[in-house]
């Protein structure tokens, strides 16, 4: 940038003197300014700091805030946020967040899944990601800068550090190397359903499309999906209305297919409550609104750890030759991104474990080794 005239106020119409920290830094409690267009800053930064500079990659001048009350607020004291409103040549407006993530330094194709995140996010709060980098400069090797454009001048700025806020979170949550079914239903609650783009299924993550129980197969793979994660020691998360692909043989999620999740909670519930034995503790179903999507959004069925002493979990039917068999049982259980349905063996094991629990300590169990159990699918004669 050239040089500048020493400045320590800006003036902003409507709002009164600024503080400037540097010559293209000023700084103000959110409060003051949340009102204030984006446009009616950039115009003002414009008018005081005519665009001399010839480096494309810096802005004009920024506006950085604090959520300190206005009356408490102080330049030199107040804690900012991570959050910093940007005026470039020719009037264009952006925002910068900054959150924390992993050591650039090791760093592969973390950098691309954030940028997909990211954007992905954007799009669907009306904005656009221009990148994702590491100010070396300025900061820690792993802290992380994400900028977006601000398409529409008018927007008020306590609105970006809003949105900016739950950028932050959406990026945070995504760069934390476990993301655990809370962080995920916080985000989800908050109406983030975008910030789903690029999850794969897990042990304790299960995506699924629209809900449907129109028959005896998709019913049984609704309780199946419950009495799994019932089995697995950490519970989990079942989401209905996610978009997904395969990648790696994983689902993955790329994007949501919002419905009337309110409405289709009660069918589940009945569902569950016929197919899978015992009923698990604590199990709810919630449905979750997402942002701009007037009363669509996505079901979550989350299941909590569940105690030894309710273990197996089973499903009313079982899966033969492509049709369900009400006269037998399932044991379900999760192994990693996969649903496994257990044989004879385990769900005879479980069954003797579960004696065994109930005979107490004190008595002996003995065992013989019978002979192998005839299947007549696989009997050569």
């Amino acid at each position: 940038m050239s040089e500048r005239p020493p400045r320590s106020r800006l003036e902003l119409p409507g709002v009164g003197e600024l503080a400037v920290l540097y010559p293209d830094l000023c700084y103000a409690a959110v409060e003051t300014v949340a009102a204030t267009p984006a446009a009616a800053f950039a115009g003002a930064v414009l008018a005081a700091w005519p665009a001399t500079t010839t480096d494309r990659d810096l802005p004009v001048a920024s506006l950085i805030v604090s959520r300190e009350r206005p009356d408490r607020f102080s330049p030199e004291l107040s804690i900012r946020e991570p959050f910093e409103l940007q005026v470039w040549a020719g009037g264009a407006v952006s925002f910068e967040i900054e959150f924390a993530g992993r050591d650039v330094a090791g760093t592969g194709p973390e950098w691309e899944e954030m940028r997909t995140a990211l954007s992905e996010w954007a799009q669907a709060r009306g904005t656009r990601l221009v990148g994702v980098h590491n100010d070396r400069g300025r900061s820690l090797s792993d802290v992380w800068n994400a900028r977006f454009a601000v398409p529409r001048g008018e927007t008020p700025i306590g609105e970006l550090a809003e949105l900016a806020r739950r950028a932050i979170r959406v990026a945070e949550l995504r760069a934390s190397a476990i993301l655990t079914v809370t962080d995920l239903l916080g985000l989800l609650r908050a109406g983030e359903g975008a910030a789903l783009v690029g999850l794969r299924e897990s042990a304790t993550l299960l995506l699924r499309g629209v809900p449907s129980l129109a028959g005896e197969r998709e019913r049984w793979q609704l309780a199946s999906d419950v009495a799994a994660l019932a089995n697995g020691s950490q519970g989990g998360l079942v989401l209905h209305g996610v978009a997904t692909r395969e990648e790696g043989g994983v689902p993955t999620a790329t994007g949501v297919e919002p419905f009337d999740a309110a409405g289709r909670g009660a069918a589940l519930e009945h569902v569950l409550a016929r197919l899978v034995y015992p009923p698990p503790d604590g199990l709810r179903i919630e449905p979750l609104a997402l942002a701009d999507a007037a009363a669509q959004g996505l079901l979550a069925i989350v299941v909590p750890a569940q105690d030894r002493i309710l273990k197996p979990f089973l499903v009313h039917g079982a899966l033969l030759d492509d049709r369900i068999d009400g006269r037998f049982v399932s044991l379900v259980e999760r192994r990693d991104a996969d649903t496994h349905v257990d044989g004879i063996a385990a769900l005879h094991a479980a069954i003797a474990a579960g004696r065994a629990l109930l005979r107490g300590p004190d008595q002996a169990i003995t065992t013989t080794d019978p002979s192998p159990t005839r299947d007549p699918e696989h009997d050569p004669d």
